[in-house]
């Protein structure tokens, strides 16, 4: 009988399958991404090149950004520590004033509750980073009454679109980059949007299509996603798509890595020390001793020295060069670099050091100044997702090193007519959950539980003092000392 063909096992293939990364959409952690991060370096004479015109070169930079921003932690610092200056106190307060103290107050509670679901508090330093190191970057907000979701669309994918009446910065997404395994990974508004278009034929061709009132030509793989996307640019600029914030600084941040890792190579070669055992030779320069000999006492040398120390054994004089100048140049030059980078951001020094703190509190209001223009988007986002409430809200400028300062200056304010949403704003609580504690705390009679003990300015004649009275006859302590000091 013949022997029948063994048919050939095929053995299952490493990552021959893709498996989505948002297969499972949770509302534990408020934010995830659909974005690719791949990186690529580039020289600085390239990065030169591609300043020239950046808004038609924000795809290299924004590989440039994301390069240093996983190899650089200076530049690291830098996006952070920007991103994280605002305190993000805000006060809600109406359109218009109310007669009705009901409508008023439910309005206001529904409002501050939707503010406070939003979580900025707890991602916007993540949303102002992703946006400091992208130049551009687009959102969908997948919120409901029980979840706040985030979804960051690829910008590859995407061009910004318009500003509408909303004051939203809406975008495009382009069908026509997507694939059909990652296509179920974005919102289901994207998801149906392409399965239009490629039910469609895929055509490319333009069309007449009415977009906010207005007759727009646009191709047909153009989606305008709706006004659950919104968008955000580094340089609050209106354009198609943004550069990185710091791309100026690029060549800065490559030449210190450049520098540091040279300096490290450098001191690395200049930290080998050499141990010389000469040979000796008879007159004529010919070694005296046999060849096994001298390797046992080089074997013997390596083995009683440190790993940075080499024995040298041979017949020749050898002279030593200190080379202690050398590295001593080399360090400047990290340290020449650490400064331009500290000029060309105009972050004080003392920031990431303790120097000095010369001039500190000046810098670091002056940073918390640059970053208040980013309000501007997140004061409209939430404008627009309380707009049912005829609420509003605004963020106040402050920092969080400012906080507690402000929070006293508010507080010390109300005896005179201040106001307490303020004062509420600045404690570090969201505005909701500060309400609904202080209605928790009455309706518990927590003044019962904690007494407030009233001090001598506090009171009048007739209640009880918060100290001990005086005897009648017996002066203060302080009345004694100062009869003494006459």
């Amino acid at each position: 009988m013949a022997d029948q063909a063994i048919p050939e096992v095929k053995h299952p293939i490493k990552d021959d399958f893709y498996f989505p990364r948002n297969f499972a959409k949770s509302a534990v952690y408020p934010l995830w991404q659909t974005v690719s991060r791949a990186s690529v370096a580039y020289t600085n004479e390239q990065i030169t090149n591609l300043l020239k015109e950046p808004f038609k070169s924000y795809k290299k930079l924004r590989d440039v950004s994301n390069y240093l921003y996983a190899t650089c932690p200076a530049y690291v610092l830098q996006i952070d520590y920007f991103a994280n200056l605002l305190a993000f106190d805000y006060v809600v307060f109406p359109d218009s004033v109310e007669t009705n103290k009901k409508t008023s107050r439910n309005r206001f509670m529904e409002a501050a509750k939707k503010v406070r679901d939003a979580n900025l508090r707890e991602i916007k330093s993540i949303m102002l980073a992703r946006t400091f190191v992208n130049g551009s970057t687009f959102w969908y907000d997948l919120s409901d009454n029980q979840n706040t979701i985030f979804v960051e669309i690829d910008s590859k994918l995407c061009r910004m679109a318009m500003i509408d009446n909303d004051n939203l910065w809406r975008y495009f997404v382009d069908l026509a980059l997507l694939t059909n395994d990652k296509a179920y990974e974005y919102p289901e508004e994207i998801q149906e949007a392409y399965a239009e278009w490629i039910t469609g034929g895929k055509k490319r061709n333009k069309e007449i299509r009415l977009i906010e009132g207005q007759n727009i030509e646009l191709p047909r793989n153009y989606h305008l996603v709706s006004k659950r996307g919104f968008c955000m640019n580094a340089h609050i600029e209106k354009v198609d798509n943004d550069y990185p914030l710091f791309s100026p600084m690029f060549k800065d941040f490559n030449t210190m890595e450049e520098n540091k890792t040279y300096l490290n190579e450098t001191l690395k070669a200049d930290a080998v020390k050499l141990i010389h055992l000469k040979i000796p030779c008879d007159d004529q320069g010919i070694p005296m001793m046999d060849k096994d000999i001298v390797d046992i006492y080089y074997q013997t040398a390596k083995e009683g020295v440190p790993a940075n120390v080499l024995p040298l054994v041979d017949p020749f004089e050898v002279d030593s060069i200190a080379m202690d100048k050398s590295q001593q140049n080399q360090t400047n030059l990290v340290e020449h670099s650490q400064k331009v980078v500290s000029n060309d951001t105009g972050v004080s020094t003392t920031i990431f050091s303790a120097e000095t703190t010369n001039g500190l509190a000046y810098s670091t209001s002056k940073d918390v100044a640059k970053m208040i223009p980013y309000l501007y988007y997140f004061t409209c986002l939430i404008n627009y997702k309380i707009k049912e409430f005829k609420m509003k809200v605004k963020f106040l400028p402050i920092g969080f090193k400012d906080r507690a300062d402000t929070h006293k200056e508010y507080m010390s304010d109300l005896p005179l007519g201040g106001s307490r949403m303020l004062w509420l704003a600045t404690n570090g609580l969201e505005i909701y959950d500060s309400i609904n504690l202080l209605e928790f705390e009455k309706a518990i009679d927590i003044d019962s539980l904690l007494p407030v003990k009233l001090s001598s300015n506090q009171m009048n004649a007739s209640e009880e003092s918060g100290r001990p009275a005086t005897p009648e006859g017996q002066k203060a302590d302080e009345t004694v000392k100062g009869d003494k000091n006459k």
